[in-house]
């Protein structure tokens, strides 16, 4: 949650399980999005950054991986099992155990941690229904366009015009935090949306 989000979103692996919590509840104490999760939250589909980042709402387990926070879903039940076997990859300049799988250089290491992480994932259930409706994404998407709305205030008029459940309940949320938070959020996320789409940066 919050600066926990900053300090592992940027990692090339983010295993997630049936205990993840994801959310960004900044907004809640009239501070902002930081320690880096400005620059990744607006590269989530639809906008869904921009609506975790204001309104502080929370994701959980599949969930935290069909968003895209997560990159491998392992249940905790095998976390014993993948530490041991990540324990077998060692740099090849350091290795005194040849049996061991060796490495030498950052592509073989990628390529090789993400072998042996992928011997535990697990698929997502074709059961499983994510937290939000493809209506309520819908919603999102258009009211949280910020090609399309300058101001938090105009997001608030988009999710009144549309008067659905899910919109006045999302309406409620942002009217009880800070304007001034929340349109520094938003100033915040749609700068560092820009800077990332110039510079297409390696992530």
């Amino acid at each position: 949650m919050g600066g926990g989000v900053g300090l592992s979103v940027h990692a090339p692996f983010r295993i997630v399980s049936e205990t993840t919590r994801f959310a960004m509840p900044e907004s809640n104490i009239g501070f902002f999005s930081d320690v880096g999760t400005a620059f990744w939250l607006p590269k989530l589909d639809g906008n869904l950054g921009y609506y975790l980042s204001l309104t502080g709402d929370e994701l959980t387990g599949y969930d935290t991986l069909v968003a895209g926070f997560g990159t491998h879903y392992i249940p905790t039940s095998k976390y014993d099992e993948l530490i041991e076997r990540l324990s077998t990859l060692e740099l090849q300049t350091l290795s005194v155990n040849k049996e061991r799988e060796l490495f030498g250089s950052a592509d073989e290491f990628y390529a090789l941690v993400n072998e042996a992480i992928e011997e535990f994932t697990e698929d997502i259930p074709q059961n499983h229904k994510f937290k939000f409706t493809v209506e309520q994404l819908d919603l999102i998407e258009k009211a949280f366009d910020p090609a399309k709305h300058k101001s938090v205030e105009q997001v608030i008029d988009a999710l009144l015009k549309d008067g659905s459940e899910f919109a006045v309940a999302t309406v409620k949320n942002l009217q009880s935090k800070s304007p001034i938070s929340l349109n520094l959020n938003w100033e915040l996320l749609k700068k560092d949306q820009m800077i990332s789409t110039s510079t297409s940066p390696r992530i």
